[in-house]
């Protein structure tokens, strides 16, 4: 029998998984609209999320009848640009003068174009998308009709990659919030207290990312408060653990005239 934590993490899979899948149509569709537009013989489409600082692909569209070389090198141009200080600039630019040092465009030289033209897009003045036509025979120009119907693709991309941003966080939150589900299903009388305070501080590890969570108790004979477990991706160092050790002591301090033995203002409360 699986279990609702199991259960949960599938639903949201499917469910996520059929929407992400008609976005990624949608986003294929629009740079493929877009490498028709220019009238390209390869486009490519990047994009940069908006908790990320690096621009990753996610469309790239060419005739079956052409050998692309080096995408690697288009994605790792792309994936090391400095937006904030070096923005990429709107227009037609020569890949051969890469080889002279005025542009850098590996990838344009290793396949032999021509030129490229760049389309950045922005979002409240944040570069969040760049669309990107290759030819192997420089066009005479881009037609006027052709750039405003990029603005138009450009609104139906934003769009349709911010509904994936949101979708990929909402399974994010659901998975790491259905971590906790098995906790509720343990039988209670099979297991220990501390057992159980043990498995809960793990699970809240994978809730937050990034994080430590730490277990610390009170000796019951020397009194001090020392450091249990420690969960996250990396082990801390003794140092930080020191330092939240001393900087918890103060808030576990129990009010002896408190009746319920609630320290008041962090609502710490002896659990023996």
């Amino acid at each position: 029998m699986q279990t609702s934590r199991t259960l949960i993490q599938k639903y949201y899979h499917v469910r996520v998984g059929h929407k992400l899948a008609g976005v990624i149509a949608q986003v294929d569709t629009v740079s493929l609209m877009a490498a028709r537009q220019l009238g390209c013989d390869f486009c490519a489409v990047f994009y940069r999320a908006e908790n990320n600082a690096r621009l990753i692909p996610v469309s790239y569209q060419y005739g079956s009848h052409l050998s692309i070389r080096g995408l690697d090198l288009l994605e790792t141009t792309w994936s090391e640009l400095d937006s904030d200080n070096h923005p990429p600039l709107r227009g037609l630019t020569e890949c051969a003068a890469a080889a002279a040092g005025k542009n850098t465009d590996p990838f344009g030289t290793a396949n032999g174009f021509a030129c490229r033209y760049l389309y950045p897009v922005y979002d409240e003045g944040r570069l969040c998308a760049v669309i990107s036509g290759y030819w192997y025979e420089r066009p005479a120009a881009i037609d006027r009709n052709a750039e405003i119907m990029l603005d138009l693709l450009a609104a139906v991309l934003k769009a349709a990659l911010a509904i994936a941003d949101q979708l990929m966080e909402v399974e994010n939150y659901s998975t790491r919030l259905s971590e906790m589900l098995p906790v509720f299903e343990v039988p209670l009388q099979e297991m220990k207290f501390s057992e159980l305070v043990s498995d809960i501080v793990s699970r809240a590890s994978h809730m937050c990312p990034g994080a430590y969570v730490f277990l610390l108790s009170r000796s019951n004979r020397s009194g001090k408060l020392h450091c249990n477990e420690v969960h996250g991706e990396m082990s801390p160092s003794p140092e930080l653990v020191a330092y939240i050790t001393k900087t918890i002591e103060p808030m576990t301090q129990v009010d002896g005239e408190d009746p319920d033995g609630d320290t008041g203002k962090y609502r710490c409360r002896d659990l023996s």
